[in-house]
């Protein structure tokens, strides 16, 4: 709040008065009156009598001075909004220049309080600049540095802060304020300086103590948090009670309850704040009623920060037995307060009461919603880690691993780093790649060895070995992991499976007669266990009973095969042929009762087993009529199992069974084109160059010209795949007249990308009109376009892409549409917007397009709606730092200058990979501070991000600083 008003301008007031002539006396003895009230600081009389002066003589010439006393009592009062009307009204009224500087520099003031700090800032600045009075002037920089340094702005703010200093050099206040200043620019070595310049046993020193382990705490740097308090001897038992309650904070981070409750019973005197940390303690340890007793208490508390945080508490413990109203009062309570501060917290739970109730996709858009507020690192840390643990429970692994492996590169001390490895060893584990996962596994043992994942991270680490048939390590792992939890049956099972697996069946027996618990697995791997020991009557009574033990039908199924299989090698053929006829129909071979048992094991997931029979089959029964179906399974397996190169020659040995055919049955070709989309698939996902050597040599052994052509036209395929366009040329000529209608035009759709690629549109685009001539493809037509997009014809590329949209109304295409509409300066945009109005919200790219469009069409406000549209949606990150900068363009573009460099710092914060983002946010962030009059902070901004500059805006922006010097 501000100080009281000076002396001298009571006096000049006076003066003033005293001036003018033409008063009456009346009025001349109504004003003296006014002025002695003002004087003697009887201000509720002196409005009252103000109220009369102005009906009586609302054309007085004492008016000026009466509504400049009415405004002073008013500032004074606190009632910034009413004083700065009247302040605006007299700014442009004729007055001595002492109360002229005092009205601005009230006006500031005034302006600061209302967290209108746009027009604070010109007012100080007027002031400092127009008016030679250097009390005004230390005093403007003072309260001009508060303003940037609640903006960010600590470069400036620090200018302004040692200016203000060098009035009031003894002030520890603006000290402490400048202090956290250098912090926040990471300026440590001139912090420390004011640090180690204020002596330890002031009272104030604590203060700075403070400041410097909350800007710890608010930047994650927990580290350097209990490096500072072993640093300056700090002992909680002797210290404030706000620098006990900043250790609770610290502790409670890392769950240490008991230790955080330690400091809180000592706090000598009591605050909501502490009362709040009880109350977690309390939930923490499940006393519940006495927790909510506390937070209901600090509901109503003076504290906004603890009122607000006690009621999400409340609504915790309400969640915790009624989802539905917790969510439902909080939806309520978030549309009631749109104007809050605490938006950002109130979006997060919100999150995570849907992400506690499994429902992902809208607790991903809150996430995201709260990410439009301002955040401190510990927050950004918590919404982070919850939207990429979400996209995991969603099973969308891509978008998992981007977020967990962004998450990781932004935050080094966060404080789920953990939990990131460990959830990003799975992914990998769910995609079967099992390396990779066993590379995250690791990172998290040997950086977070005491995280309580551990243990479930040794399990999984056992499992890659297991799925890898590192059967001696596994079994190695799982001992150790058993010695810990001698009684989970689980990984008594797990040991028994790797016993069968490494042929050490009678072990396997062992192992599993001591397990208590029946489950299917369980009976199963003992039955094959017997089996394998020709065991028959035991195994088929451990089928049998794994039968029993599931109600899955596929289980079933498999379990009534190896039933089947059991007893026909038990002699009883007419039981097994009988079981085998209900499953299967009307086959009784012997054969095809192996074949189906590993069909069912491979159906039902059990790959192990499924393996196993498939290459008994081929050691029993290499002549039956099932051998290629075998073959192709074995195949898919491997692929599956990422053995890309076992599974390529698997296809490969099962093609050459026909190397002397020239002609194929229905059933023949069925197989064959599966055995070509596998060799195809095996060859895409290696990059290997390998496969496609063996392919050319493998050409030769056939006498058949259908497989000798499918061949070739895979290497085509897999030429263009690699971008090796000279050699699919090649290879597409040879065999382009021997192919079918179909077959020829997508060989001559490769052929014209291969053309493209080399630059040689004309033939590309006389092959393209051909393919479109014969057969009306649509490909064909969008390429032709494309061709006219690289010679830069847009007209008839637009043109193209018209009509292709006209008959098959493809979204892809209408951005194609779009983006021509751009490159020819909008032309006709708006229509071709209506044209596919329906795909916009769906086509990341047509987001960009309509956010540029906006933004060059002036629509302002039209593009902040539409990007917080795009922000609330599931888009990818990129989307959203291009949606949080068309927000930053729109505000500068409208001269809010301190909302769009809010918004450039978040992009700073929550973006730094998008170096095109970051680059316009550099060159936008520069002239934004300029506008607002922060010259210090735009040279600094411009030299720190001096290398995203292109030289054009470097020539430009030295001249600019030029004219300023």
């Amino acid at each position: 709040m501000p100080g009281y008003k000076k002396y001298f301008l009571i006096m000049i007031l006076l003066v003033c008065a005293s001036l003018l002539a033409g008063q009456s006396q009346r009025e001349q003895r109504d004003y003296d009156y006014i002025y002695d009230l003002y004087s003697r600081q009887n201000d509720s009389e002196a409005l009252l009598e103000i109220d009369q002066f102005l009906t009586r003589y609302p054309q007085g010439e004492l008016i000026v001075s009466v509504r400049f006393m009415q405004a002073e009592i008013l500032y004074y009062q606190g009632q910034f909004n009413e004083a700065s009307v009247i302040y605006e009204e007299l700014r442009y009224q004729d007055m001595e220049p002492e109360i002229k500087a005092e009205l601005l520099y009230h006006y500031g003031i005034s302006s600061y309080y209302l967290r209108d700090y746009n027009k604070a800032l010109e007012l100080f600045q007027v002031v400092s600049s127009e008016y030679d009075f250097e009390s005004y002037k230390v005093d403007s920089a003072m309260w001009m540095a508060r303003i940037f340094s609640e903006g960010g702005q600590y470069f400036s703010a620090e200018r302004y802060f040692n200016l203000a200093l060098t009035a009031y050099p003894e002030n520890v206040e603006l000290k402490l304020e400048l202090y956290s200043v250098l912090l926040n620019l990471n300026k440590t070595q001139e912090a420390e300086t004011i640090l180690s310049g204020i002596d330890r046993s002031s009272p104030k020193f604590p203060l700075f103590l403070e400041t410097l382990l909350s800007y710890y705490l608010n930047n994650e740097l927990y580290q350097e948090f209990d490096a500072a308090l072993r640093t300056y001897n700090v002992d909680p038992e002797q210290s404030r009670d706000q620098l006990r309650i900043l250790i609770v904070r610290r502790l409670l981070l890392e769950n240490w309850f008991s230790e955080a409750g330690h400091y809180l019973e000592n706090i000598a005197t009591p605050t909501d704040q502490s009362r709040y940390y009880d109350a977690v303690l309390l939930k923490s340890g499940a006393n519940l009623s006495a927790a909510d007793s506390i937070f209901s208490s600090l509901v109503r508390s003076s504290d906004t920060d603890i009122a607000l945080l006690s009621y999400l508490e409340r609504l915790k413990l309400v969640f915790d037995h009624s989802p539905d109203q917790a969510i439902s009062q909080l939806e309520a309570f978030l549309e009631a307060n749109q104007g809050s501060e605490y938006l950002g917290e109130l979006n997060y739970l919100l999150g995570y009461f849907y992400y506690q109730k499994n429902d992902y996709l809208p607790a991903i858009r809150h996430f995201s919603r709260s990410r439009n507020y301002d955040m401190n690192r510990y927050q950004a840390d918590r919404i982070d880690a919850m939207t990429a643990e979400c996209w995991f429970r969603l099973q969308r692994l891509d978008q998992a691993e981007e977020r967990f492996n962004r998450y990781l590169n932004i935050y080094p001390q966060g404080l789920y780093r953990d939990r990131a490895w460990f959830n990003l060893a799975l992914v990998s584990f769910q995609k079967a790649d099992y390396n990779q996962a066993r590379i995250y596994f690791r990172n998290l043992a040997t950086r977070h060895p005491n995280s309580n994942l551990m243990d479930e991270a040794r399990y999984y680490m056992a499992e890659l070995d297991f799925y890898q048939a590192n059967y001696n390590l596994a079994l190695q792992a799982y001992r150790s992991l058993l010695a810990q939890h001698p009684s989970d049956e689980g990984l008594m099972l797990r040991i028994a499976q790797s016993h069968f697996y490494n042929q050490n069946f009678t072990e396997a027996l062992a192992i599993a007669d001591s397990i208590a618990s029946p489950s299917y697995d369980l009976h199963l791997l003992k039955a094959n266990s017997y089996f394998s020991l020709r065991r028959y009557p035991q195994s088929l009574e451990n089928f049998q009973a794994a039968y029993h033990l599931t109600e899955e039908a596929l289980k079933k199924k498999e379990a009534q095969s190896y039933v089947a299989l059991t007893l026909y090698q038990m002699g009883r053929f007419t039981e097994a042929s009988a079981l085998y006829l209900q499953l299967s129909g009307e086959e009784a071979n012997p054969d095809t009762y192996l074949f189906l048992a590993a069909k069912s094991a491979m159906q039902s997931g059990s790959e192990r087993q499924a393996k196993d029979l498939y290459e008994r089959f081929l050691n029993l029964y290499p002549s039956s009529a099932h051998i290629q179906e075998v073959m192709a399974d074995l195949a898919t397996m491997d692929y599956n199992a990422g053995r890309f190169s076992e599974s390529f020659t698997g296809w490969l040995n099962l093609l050459r069974r026909y190397n002397a055919n020239t002609g194929f049955t229905i059933s023949e070709r069925q197989i064959l084109r599966t055995t070509f989309t596998g060799i195809e698939l095996c060859m895409n996902r290696s990059g290997s160059t390998d496969m496609a050597e063996a392919l050319i040599e493998e050409i030769e052994r056939y006498n058949s010209d259908y497989i000798k052509f499918e061949l070739q036209y895979i290497l085509v395929k897999n030429y263009a795949s690699r971008s090796l366009w000279q050699e699919l040329l090649r290879e597409a000529e040879s065999i382009r007249q021997a192919a079918d209608s179909s077959q020829k035009s997508q060989i001559e759709l490769l052929m014209a990308e291969s053309l493209i690629n080399l630059n040689q549109y004309s033939a590309a685009d006389s092959l393209l009109a051909g393919v479109f001539s014969a057969t009306g493809s649509n490909d064909a037509l969008l390429k032709r376009a494309e061709i006219n997009l690289l010679e830069g014809n847009t007209q008839e590329a637009l043109n193209l892409y018209l009509s292709s949209f006209q008959s098959t109304r493809n979204a892809e295409v209408w951005v194609k549409v779009l983006e021509c509409s751009e490159l020819l300066e909008y032309q006709n945009y708006p229509d071709y917007l209506d044209m596919g109005q329906e795909f916009i919200m769906n086509q990341s790219q047509a987001v960009l397009i309509h956010q540029r469009y906006l933004l060059a069409s002036s629509a302002y406000d039209e593009l902040k709606h539409f990007a917080d549209q795009v922000l609330d949606g599931e888009y990818s990150n990129y989307i959203h730092a291009r949606s949080y900068l068309s927000i930053a363009e729109a505000d500068f573009a409208l001269a809010d200058y301190q909302s769009s460099i809010r918004t450039q710092n978040r992009l700073k914060f929550l973006f730094p990979d998008f170096v095109d983002v970051q680059a316009r946010v550099a060159y936008l962030n520069v002239y934004s501070l300029l506008r607002s009059g922060a010259v210090t902070e735009a040279q600094m901004s411009f030299w720190e991000h001096r290398q995203l500059f292109t030289d054009e805006q470097i020539d430009e922006l030295n001249s600019i600083f030029e004219g300023i010097r």
